[in-house]
């Protein structure tokens, strides 16, 4: 449970790093609606997929973001 709790954090930072990293004035291609289809983990020693996670969903908007 800690280490999904653990990766759910580091997707959505990484989300939002690209969401604000995308600003220019305009809308980000970002804004909108996602289903997460696979997550990865990654360590210094190994990387596993998991190519079916449990349905979620991440939702972004110019000021706002939600992940489910």
């Amino acid at each position: 449970m800690s280490q999904n709790v653990t990766t759910l954090t580091l997707i959505l930072v990484v989300l939002c790093i690209v969401r604000c990293g995308g600003m220019s004035g305009g809308e980000s291609g970002l804004v909108g609606v996602w289903r997460v289809e696979e997550l990865q983990f990654i360590s210094p020693s190994d990387t596993s997929t998991n190519p079916s996670p449990l349905p979620s969903q991440a939702i972004f908007t110019a000021s706002h973001y939600s992940l489910v």
